[in-house]
């Protein structure tokens, strides 16, 4: 809650303190059976780090060197998205907590299509013929948008399998989905919409039952 009110507050050094000291307090009792709810809080503050890390990864400055904007898609916007999986990675094993991995996969998935779609605008270089252009956007496609883009179909399918599997739901799964959706239509069709006298939790949630939206955000 101090770490909140920090935030809040626009404190970020000692917000970044408290989540520091919420997280060391995590990791001396991790062994001692702690319910999901204190796993999920724990969380919390390297789930918000993650999630600066994607938002700051979108951001993209192109420049009128080819060269330049091949260095900055191969090598620093590549190494910037190994960081963001490997710390997602870290995130689901270390807290365990089911909220807390649908996140993680999100993150990691939605990073894939970012840098998908930053190969697809790839500046073109001035005077080139169409033949040309079109041969360097097959390039592009082939050697990174897709590649890129089925990264990230696998990472937000994860998500949703591992929901199925446990027959849990959260809004990370919903974010999910409509991502998939919106890019994957005839594979992930959009959910239906809400019938009369449903609840929430089963508009929001493919699984039938009270047991299908978890609210204590708990782990595996």
């Amino acid at each position: 809650k101090i770490a909140k009110i920090y935030e809040r507050r626009g404190d970020t050094r000692r917000a970044a303190q408290a989540w520091s000291s919420v997280q060391g307090a995590y990791g001396t009792y991790a062994g001692a059976g702690l319910n999901p709810r204190t796993r999920s809080l724990a969380a919390e503050g390297a789930l918000n780090r993650l999630i600066a890390e994607y938002e700051a990864f979108k951001i993209v400055k192109w420049t009128n060197s080819e060269a330049k904007n091949t260095e900055l898609l191969t090598k620093t916007k590549g190494a910037e998205l190994r960081t963001i999986t490997q710390d997602a990675v870290a995130l689901i094993q270390t807290y365990q907590d089911f909220d807390t991995a649908a996140a993680a996969l999100y993150v990691q998935g939605m990073s894939f299509f970012a840098i998908a779609d930053m190969a697809y605008e790839f500046p073109i270089p001035k005077g080139w013929s169409e033949e040309e252009v079109d041969e360097y956007r097959r390039i592009l496609d082939e050697k990174f948008r897709i590649p890129f883009e089925d990264e990230g179909r696998k990472r937000l399918n994860a998500s949703l399998e591992k929901a199925a599997a446990e027959k849990r739901w959260c809004e990370w799964n919903t974010k999910a989905r409509i991502a998939l959706n919106e890019r994957f239509p005839s594979e992930f069709p959009a959910e239906r919409k809400e019938s009369r006298g449903s609840t929430a939790s089963s508009a929001s949630s493919p699984f039938a039952g009270p047991d299908s939206v978890d609210e204590q955000g708990g782990g595996q």
